[in-house]
């Protein structure tokens, strides 16, 4: 439970003794994305996963008043209490997208200390212009109502899954998706992105995850985020849209082994 009553659902699985990872899903999704990393028995081998539900999404609380979602220290509180319950000591953070705003309230809030590395999947970062794609559009489509919403949930999945449709991933995305009414997504989405200077200070091991054809947040932003982090590393799938630990989760999964394993060797 949060500092402001909320409930925060979690799942934890894999070795309990290993460094441990702390998976944050995206706007309007919930923490069954990860079912790949899950699913992968080098990971369960070797780390202990933690996966969340977003405050407002999935079965998490979902607080009626607009404050409860524009209120930076609630979001860091929501990830440290998870942090408490499982009794972690140094996990990596996995933010994608949306939950990008989620670590960096933490690191504003709580600081850097307690973490060992961060790994930012197309996240919500830097307030940088030329990172805002075509796709980005959707995410205001998908608050209103009627015909508007459901052309919206569609078009937000293919851009999710690079167009690349019959998927089992597609109609499970849309129907999570769709367990969200366009009020609550309204209420996800009146914060501006204000980082930079917390981003600026970070020092942590950095991982830069991203898909060299996503339409919503465009590639650039790992470039620029190399330039603002100065340790970090940009990883580019060139056939992959927003989603690439869904698209290519071999090669995501594999290199997050590796960068928890360095993360905490440099500790």
């Amino acid at each position: 439970m949060s500092s402001d009553g909320c409930e925060i659902a979690y799942w934890t699985s894999g070795n309990l003794e290993a460094p441990s990872i702390i998976f944050l899903h995206g706007f309007a999704l919930d923490h069954s994305v990860w079912s790949a990393q899950f699913a992968d028995q080098r990971l369960l081998d070797a780390f202990r996963l933690v996966a969340v539900d977003l405050r407002g999404h999935g079965v998490s609380g979902r607080p009626r008043d607009e404050a409860a979602y524009n209120d930076g220290a609630l979001w860091a509180n929501d990830l440290r209490a998870v942090i408490s319950a499982c009794e972690l000591q140094n996990p990596v953070v996995v933010a994608w997208s949306f939950a990008g705003r989620m670590i960096n309230d933490y690191l504003r809030h709580f600081g850097s200390s307690a973490l060992a590395g961060i790994n930012y999947i197309a996240a919500a970062t830097l307030a940088y212009r030329e990172a805002v794609g075509p796709g980005h559009a959707i995410l205001n489509e998908l608050c209103l109502a009627g015909a508007v919403e459901e052309l919206a949930m569609r078009r937000f999945v293919e851009e999710l899954l690079n167009h690349r449709l019959g998927t089992p991933w597609f109609d499970h995305l849309t129907h999570v998706i769709s367990q969200m009414t366009p009020p609550e997504r309204a209420r996800l989405r009146g914060r501006a992105l204000d980082y930079d200077g917390v981003l600026a200070s970070l020092t942590l091991p950095v991982l830069l995850s991203h898909g060299g054809k996503d339409q919503i947040v465009l590639p650039c932003l790992a470039q620029r985020l190399q330039e603002v982090l100065s340790n970090s590393h940009a990883s580019i799938y060139p056939d992959a849209g927003h989603a690439p630990f869904l698209e290519d989760a071999n090669r995501f999964n594999l290199e997050l082994k590796d960068f928890v394993n360095a993360a905490n060797l440099g500790r």
